[in-house]
């Protein structure tokens, strides 16, 4: 996935604007309903969304000032399904406007993050992957992702409701 900083920045502004666009095309009443993903909700999906950007911030600012130890890492081999869930319980309960506003910000810090960043600091590595690698998983592969299964369950509500 390595790339360079424009394309970085171009990659998680295309990937953000359909993204958002998508989930703020659900209706209201829909917002809540699980079953998108597994048991979440589109709510879900966007406080999960709104962890992994403020991850990503977190971990670009961190590399930035060379502090390693800065970096959000969980252990294990499950860390990463094991953040999910303590992620989805912090928020399951949470309106969706906190959420939201949650999610819109967050993007912002990475999107922030990302403008700040160097294009050496997007080369360095983390452990054996780069940094531009890791910010790519953590947004726009992950808005990529979280975005079809989002269309794919609109769909299939609009091929039942008939």
């Amino acid at each position: 996935m390595a790339t360079d900083k424009d394309t970085a920045i171009k990659n998680m502004e295309r990937s953000w604007t359909v993204h958002r666009s998508v989930v703020e095309s659900v209706p209201e009443e829909e917002l809540t309903a699980l079953g998108v993903v597994e048991a979440w909700s589109v709510k879900d999906i966007v406080g999960h969304i709104a962890f992994w950007d403020q991850r990503a911030a977190t971990s670009l600012r961190a590399v930035t000032r060379n502090d390693m130890d800065g970096i959000p890492r969980g252990k294990g081999e499950n860390w990463v399904d094991e953040w999910n869930e303590r992620e989805y319980k912090a928020r399951k309960d949470k309106p969706f406007t906190e959420v939201r506003s949650e999610w819109i910000t967050a993007h912002e810090n990475a999107r922030i993050a990302l403008a700040e960043t160097s294009e050496a600091t997007l080369d360095a590595k983390i452990g054996p992957n780069l940094v531009v690698d890791e910010l790519g998983w953590d947004t726009w592969a992950h808005y990529e992702q979280h975005t079809e299964q989002i269309k794919a369950w609109l769909r299939e509500m609009e091929t039942t409701e008939k």
